[in-house]
C-alpha cells in the first residue's frame, strides 16, 4: 500500500512508504504503546507470566521484561510458526526467549535469578577487596 501524504507548507503531493515504515517499526520495537506496568517483590515464574499474556511489562529488582511482537521461528518455512518472545532487560544484560509460555518464563525467570546471584557476589568480592586494600594501606 502507498501513502500519499501532503507537503507541510501545502504545496505538493508526495509520494512515500517511509511513513509505512516508520509505523511498522514502532509497533515491532514495541513503542507504539505503552503498556502497563506489573512491579513484583519476588519473581514469581507464575505471576511473570499471567503479566505478559496480559500484555503488561515487568518489573523485578531492576530488571524490565516485555513481550516481543511475533515472528517466525523454526525452519524450514513449510514447518515454522509465528510466535511471541520474551525479552528481559538490566544493567547487567539482555536475555530472550522465543515464546511466552510456562517453560521459557521459567526458564528466563532462572537466568535471571542466576545473574542477580552472579553480581551480588561480585559487588560482595569488591567490598571485601577494597576493605583489604584499605586495611593494608592503614598497615603500612
Amino acid at each position: 500500500m502507498h501513502v500519499l501524504k501532503m507537503d507541510p507548507r501545502g504545496s505538493t503531493i508526495h509520494h512515500t512508504r517511509i511513513v509505512e515504515v516508520i509505523a511498522l517499526s514502532r509497533v515491532w520495537l514495541g513503542v507504539a504503546e505503552v503498556s502497563k506496568i506489573r512491579e513484583l517483590s519476588e519473581l514469581a515464574p507464575e505471576r511473570v507470566l499471567q503479566a505478559l499474556q496480559a500484555g503488561e511489562r515487568v518489573l523485578w529488582q531492576g530488571w524490565t521484561l516485555k513481550t516481543l511482537p511475533p515472528r517466525r521461528i523454526g525452519l524450514p518455512l513449510q514447518t515454522s510458526e509465528w510466535a511471541a518472545g520474551i525479552l528481559a532487560l538490566s544493567a547487567y544484560g539482555l536475555l530472550s526467549e522465543l515464546r511466552v509460555d510456562a517453560e521459557c518464563v521459567q526458564r528466563i525467570c532462572q537466568r535471571m535469578q542466576d545473574m542477580e546471584i552472579r553480581q551480588a557476589r561480585a559487588r560482595k568480592d569488591e567490598a571485601q577487596d577494597a576493605g583489604c586494600q584499605a586495611s593494608e594501606l592503614e598497615d603500612g
